[in-house]
């Protein structure tokens, strides 16, 4: 009899826990059904062309997945000693840095690089520095692709540039 008791409050935990887990991802699913379907409406309503209204829902469900990445990624860290967390940096960048000519394959100064590095995800057209602003760290391009865009003595912006993997900015930064 006590077995089966026990047996039924841990069956019940369970489904709790289970139900506790669905809500949460309904919950989070429909605030973005939401958004969605406030840029429909707004599309539609404003007439915009159907290819355009596409890449307006591909670019939301994007960046939309990308703010969780980074978000699950900063509460893992957060959960993380620092030795564990310069494992998960050396895992996520190692292969970028020794693509890089300066870095490749010099493991002191890899490992001195991971421990001052920190794992940021950006969103497409994200501006991450702007022409001669004052600029205080490096990046470094774990995946993904930037352009570089430089504004000329005309005043007139135009793409100079694509980093990808492996590539790096902002070391005059680092010189100051």
């Amino acid at each position: 009899f006590v077995i089966l008791i026990l047996g039924a409050i841990i069956n019940a935990n369970i489904f709790g826990n289970m139900a506790v887990l669905i809500s949460a991802y309904n919950r989070k699913a429909s605030i973005f059904q939401e958004k969605l379907e406030t840029a429909n409406e707004t599309m539609k309503n404003l007439k915009i062309p159907v290819n355009i209204q596409d890449d307006v829902k591909s670019y939301l469900t994007y960046t939309q997945s990308t703010l969780d990445h980074q978000n699950e990624l900063d509460k893992f860290l957060t959960m993380l000693s620092p030795s564990l967390k310069r494992e998960i940096s050396r895992h996520i960048n190692l292969d970028a840095l020794n693509q890089n000519q300066v870095f490749s394959n010099n493991e002191e100064i890899i490992n001195a690089v991971l421990n001052d590095l920190d794992t940021k995800l950006f969103l497409p057209e994200d501006e991450i520095i702007r022409q001669n602003s004052v600029g205080d760290r490096m990046y470094f391009i774990a995946k993904g692709e930037f352009e570089v865009h430089v504004t000329d003595e005309n005043n007139v912006v135009r793409p100079t540039s694509i980093l990808k993997n492996g590539d790096y900015f902002g070391e005059v930064a680092l010189l100051k």
